[in-house]
């Protein structure tokens, strides 16, 4: 779960992430069996073949993000990824706008992305959704927000009731110091 993982890894950020298994009943594996492609530390640790999504994203061991709409285990193992996992649509790759995916009619749904600028710096975006108040964001959306803050390359990750983002506090600027919150509201 990501409130033990970024206690396990002293984050300071975390966002959800890859795709996992779903029947739509609440038998126990559903949220606690990944699909597609997971790497972790360098090695393949779940491959269950292609996701319900299509893309994989990763860092490589250089801490470079990495996105691709494909990704065997051998491909990530090539291009030395250290972490990453399967989920997608790819949204920016090297610079350019996946325009697919900007002109498709996604919807508005609460959202979740990763991106990485050409400095090296990483975005993350987390979109509220289904609320009064904030219906969502659509494929679009993303993109342009990963776009103005100078993302390279982005994709798109597990959203919907899915979609949450942490955040240590580590100078007590908005609360105590070391303090972890949840920064958005989702949509459970």
């Amino acid at each position: 779960r990501i409130t033990e993982q970024i206690e396990k890894e002293k984050a300071v950020a975390a966002v959800n992430a890859g795709a996992f298994f779903d029947n739509g009943t609440s038998s126990p594996s559903v949220g606690s069996v990944p699909e597609g492609l997971v790497i972790s530390g360098g090695k393949v640790v779940w491959n269950s073949g292609s996701a319900p999504e299509e893309g994989f994203v990763g860092f490589n061991k250089d801490n470079v993000l990495v996105v691709a709409d494909t990704m065997t285990a051998q491909e990530a193992m090539d291009l030395n990824i250290r972490d990453g996992c399967c989920f997608g649509p790819v949204l920016v790759k090297n610079g350019g706008i996946n325009n697919e995916v900007y002109n498709t009619n996604s919807g508005y749904n609460p959202r979740t992305a990763i991106g990485q600028r050409a400095d090296g710096a990483v975005i993350f975006v987390c979109i509220d959704g289904r609320q009064v108040a904030s219906p969502g964001g659509t494929y679009a959306d993303i993109i342009n927000i990963m776009v103005e803050f100078g993302a390279v390359n982005a994709c798109n990750m597990d959203g919907g009731s899915s979609s949450v983002m942490m955040y240590r506090d580590e100078r007590g600027l908005f609360g105590d110091a070391g303090a972890v919150t949840m920064i958005n509201n989702y949509s459970l």
